[in-house]
């Protein structure tokens, strides 16, 4: 058993993830070879094993960091997961802000009596300065959510005992 910091673990998921689909692809890509050629290195049932054994060991660190995400706080109170959840839903809303400059701009509000966005004056609900103010809001949010976030998952230590690694 050794110890993880969570950022590590996070690294370590991603390319334990990687090797599972490279485990697969090699898979399927010598299910079927040709009669006349040599059987391929890898049997099936070999590669399978190896399958299996890669998903246990992603869903065992999986679950290792989702407990860690769970049991440890931000200082604004929030559980790490409820931070990353948080974290999201400020990324989408600084994303949705920023669309509202392209709105207009591809027509995309019509008439049906109208033909031409020329013959339509188009009225904006808020000013673009707010936009841009709500944006800095939200901006500012996420900045201070990713450093705790990044400040948590630098210090925190996770168990970490895979049976294939």
């Amino acid at each position: 058993m050794k110890k993880l910091k969570l950022f590590e673990a996070l690294a370590l998921k991603k390319s334990m993830q990687a090797q599972l689909a490279q485990l697969i692809s090699l898979r399927n890509s010598t299910f079927e070879y040709p009669e006349d050629e040599k059987k391929p290195d890898m049997p099936f049932a070999d590669l399978t094993l190896k399958i299996k054994q890669k998903v246990n060991d992603v869903t065992k660190l999986k679950i290792e960091i989702m407990k860690a995400n769970m049991n440890h706080e931000l200082p604004n109170g929030l559980t790490l997961y409820e931070g990353i959840i948080e974290l999201a839903n400020v990324r989408s809303a600084i994303d949705q802000l920023k669309e509202l400059g392209q709105v207009g701009r591809h027509g995309l509000y019509m008439s049906e009596r109208r033909r031409s966005m020329s013959d339509i004056k188009m009225l904006k609900q808020v000013q673009s300065s707010e936009i841009l103010d709500l944006i800095d809001r939200y901006d500012a949010r996420r900045r201070v959510l990713d450093a705790h976030i990044q400040d948590l998952n630098h210090s925190i230590e996770i168990d970490w005992d895979a049976e294939g690694e």
